[in-house]
């Protein structure tokens, strides 16, 4: 067999060996790993919330009636198939699990808010939630704490962080014609890949605000006239889903410790 015919031979060998046990080494392997933890967050969020006021028998029953139910199947297919995509190996299909079970037990579909939570649940990985848990828990703590002064704070369900000011004052030359770059915070720069993440899902954003704020010549102070600063504010918003998003995020970080 001349030597190129013997090569051709070979390559499709190791191709075929190689695709099979690609099949079986990654595909089947992270397939079954993102599943069990999908059923994880399924079965842990199912047995608390179906138990609340109904003994065994009835739950047992419940979760018959589901899986006999041709919409609730559905959305149990629709949260299984988006598991198999997921970026994240455990917490994201935990949390799609945690969600699911909520939704199904309730009969209802996914409000707005759930799904740019099974979309989050998807697109970030498991270093992603991690990161993200820690900073909207700091965040949000010192929001409520009263005694934190020009720091993040609560604006409805919304977590506001201030990131940075810019002022020009038009008493002075060099100040007045100074730029200043009004262009959005590049989140992935400030908080790192997964704030860039949920931003495009519309979960976190950033914004700038400009006021004017007038002052008088004053020689004890040593103003030597009149002005107007400009001052350009610098925010981070993190939107009222974070919040479940957070909860539920932990929730599927501590099963670890718990199964430990």
């Amino acid at each position: 067999m001349p030597g190129h015919e013997i090569l051709i031979l070979a390559e499709k060998t190791m191709g075929s060996l190689f695709a099979k046990r690609f099949g079986t080494s990654v595909i089947e392997r992270w397939t079954r790993h993102r599943a069990a933890k999908f059923y994880q967050g399924f079965v842990k969020a199912f047995s608390e919330e179906a138990r609340e006021g109904r003994d065994s028998q009835t739950v047992d029953q419940l979760l018959q009636e589901i899986l006999a139910d041709e919409k609730r199947t559905e959305v149990l297919f629709d949260a299984y198939r988006s598991v198999t995509f997921a970026r994240s190996k455990t917490i994201g299909p935990r949390i799609i699990g945690l969600l699911t079970a909520a939704i199904v037990i309730e009969d209802r579909g996914a409000t707005e808010d759930e799904e740019l939570i099974f979309g989050a649940a998807e697109e970030l990985s498991d270093a992603d939630f991690q990161a993200f848990v820690e900073s909207y828990g700091a965040y949000s703590a010192q929001a409520a704490n009263p005694t934190v002064k020009d720091g993040p704070n609560v604006k409805g369900e919304m977590v506001i962080v201030p990131w940075s000011e810019e002022s020009r004052d038009s008493a002075w030359s060099h100040s007045r014609e100074a730029e200043i770059d009004t262009t959005p915070i590049e989140l992935a720069e400030a908080l790192g890949i997964w704030a860039s993440r949920l931003e495009r899902l519309g979960l976190v954003s950033s914004k700038v605000t400009h006021r004017e704020q007038e002052y008088k010549e004053d020689s004890e102070r040593h103003i030597d006239q009149d002005g107007v600063l400009s001052i350009y504010s610098f925010s981070i918003i993190f939107q009222p889903s974070c919040k479940r998003l957070s909860t539920l995020a932990a929730r599927a970080i501590a099963m670890d410790s718990k199964n430990a």
